[in-house]
This record gives C-alpha cells, structure tokens and sequence, in this order.
C-alpha cells in the first residue's frame, strides 16, 4: 500500500516531500502544480507565486532546493519552513 495522500486546506493533493517532482526546476514543473509555503513555527500555509520565485532565483532553480529561502510574512521564521507542490483539479 503507497503513501497516503495528504490534502491542502483548499482540498489541493498535495504531493509527499521527497517525490520526485521536488526535483523539477522551476521551468520544468508542470503548469497544474501549485505551489505553497509552510511555516514550522506558526503553522501558517499559503500560496506561492512560481512565477516571482522564477524571476528571483533562476528558472533551472531546483524545487526542492528553495524551502532554505522561505520566510514566514507572518511570523518572519526562517528555519523548518517547507515549500510543499500540490496538483491543481483538472476538468
């Protein structure tokens, strides 16, 4: 039996961490991928903009790579956060 899957709040699927979609670049991954940020500290999730992370840190920029560059707009922690890919619903 695989994994559960586990579900944003606004019912995205959210892939676990470590699959292998966490290994796209930011170029690669796929147009139905949402992406959102999770603070450790406070527990806040929202959504994240690709396209700004693309402008500021590269296109060929690994997914999995950019969680270290996370910064909570609510509590201002840096440390533990994850960026976390989720599959939009397709029609």
């Amino acid at each position: 039996m695989g994994q559960p899957r586990m579900r944003h709040r606004k019912g995205i699927a959210l892939l676990p961490l470590g699959h292998s979609d966490y290994e796209q670049t930011l170029r690669g991954l796929a147009q139905w991928y949402e992406l959102s940020a999770a603070c450790s500290g406070c527990g806040r999730t929202v959504p994240v903009d690709r396209y700004e992370m693309r402008r500021r840190f590269g296109e060929n920029k690994k997914v999995g790579t950019l969680a270290s560059k996370l910064v909570c707009s609510g509590c201002g922690n840096r440390v533990g956060n994850k960026l976390l890919i989720g599959m939009m619903p397709r029609d």
